[in-house]
């Protein structure tokens, strides 16, 4: 996969870091990770960059699992470990809208 980042016009979604290590029950803030989290988002932060990142939902298994709002939540503060709080910015939203042309 970190070698499509050789194609200017391709992107990736990240998110679902549920999906990626097993939760802590019951769901502790900061992160709620019982275990490390994979590099997996800083490795395509590094070869992707943040204007071709876009956040995903991990809809539908995160209805069943910490809810949106909390899966938006722990991935910035995930993001918040190795990248700034503009490149943030456009992985949470302004790399889908560029893309998209939401506005």
């Amino acid at each position: 996969m970190l070698t499509l980042s050789g194609f200017s016009n391709t992107y990736i979604k990240v998110g679902g870091l549920s999906e990626l290590c097993k939760r802590s029950q019951p769901q502790q803030r900061p992160f709620y990770a019982a275990q490390k989290i994979p590099p997996f988002v800083s490795m395509v932060y590094e070869v992707f960059g943040a204007r071709r990142m876009m956040c995903g939902s991990n809809y539908p298994p995160v209805s069943q699992k910490e809810g949106y709002a909390n899966a938006l939540n722990y991935l910035r503060e995930h993001l918040s470990g190795f990248c700034g709080a503009e490149e943030s910015e456009w992985i949470m939203g302004k790399t889908a809208q560029s893309v998209f042309k939401f506005i």
